[in-house]
């Protein structure tokens, strides 16, 4: 199932829970904030290795984030982008939401911003953009079995040149044979 991260303005926490339910009606696992970090671990931390480890990274964006400084998801933003200039540029990992306003102006690389990524319009109907969104999620889960299928292959091809790897496997002749015939140490 894919993961996806939610960085958002505190602001939007409605319109953010109503996404959420899209995502949970969509058998769609993400995280946020409210939801998931624990008591007692360092925050920043646990944030920076969720980001690493994600499908995807949902920015939302809304007016309310142009009007004032969201030291948090400006954190967050800074982490993503600096995975996302690793990424394949044709693979979608970062994705903005618009929730209004406009997606702002953030550099990813010398000439390129966000705002060349294309984004979910979610300013009117959610309809047809939320189905879009949803798609794109979900077409990460078969990427995910078919990476997990290569890997099962590549292990069975190893393990095919590893004749020592069965023998470790294998049981002991004496386990299968009744208690009154093993060696006397089983008995």
């Amino acid at each position: 199932m894919p993961v996806v991260f939610i960085s958002y303005p505190k602001e939007n926490r409605s319109k953010i829970d109503r996404l959420c339910d899209h995502f949970k009606r969509n058998y769609i696992d993400y995280w946020i904030d409210y939801k998931d970090l624990k008591p007692g671990l360092p925050y920043k931390d646990d944030i920076a290795q969720t980001i690493r480890n994600v499908d995807f990274f949902i920015a939302c964006f809304s007016k309310e984030y142009g009007e004032k400084k969201h030291r948090f998801m400006t954190e967050e933003l800074t982490q993503a982008i600096e995975i996302l200039r690793q990424q394949d540029v044709f693979t979608p990992w970062f994705i903005s939401v618009l929730f209004s306003g406009e997606v702002p102006p953030i550099t990813i690389s010398a000439g390129r911003t966000i705002q060349e990524l294309h984004y979910v319009d979610l300013r009117g109907d959610w309809s047809g953009e939320i189905h879009k969104l949803i798609g794109v999620v979900r077409s990460c889960n078969n990427k995910s079995e078919d990476i997990q299928q290569l890997d099962d292959a590549e292990e069975a091809r190893t393990n095919a040149h590893l004749p020592w790897k069965s023998i470790c496997i294998e049981s002991p002749p004496w386990s299968k044979t009744p208690p009154s015939e093993a060696p006397p140490w089983r008995q």
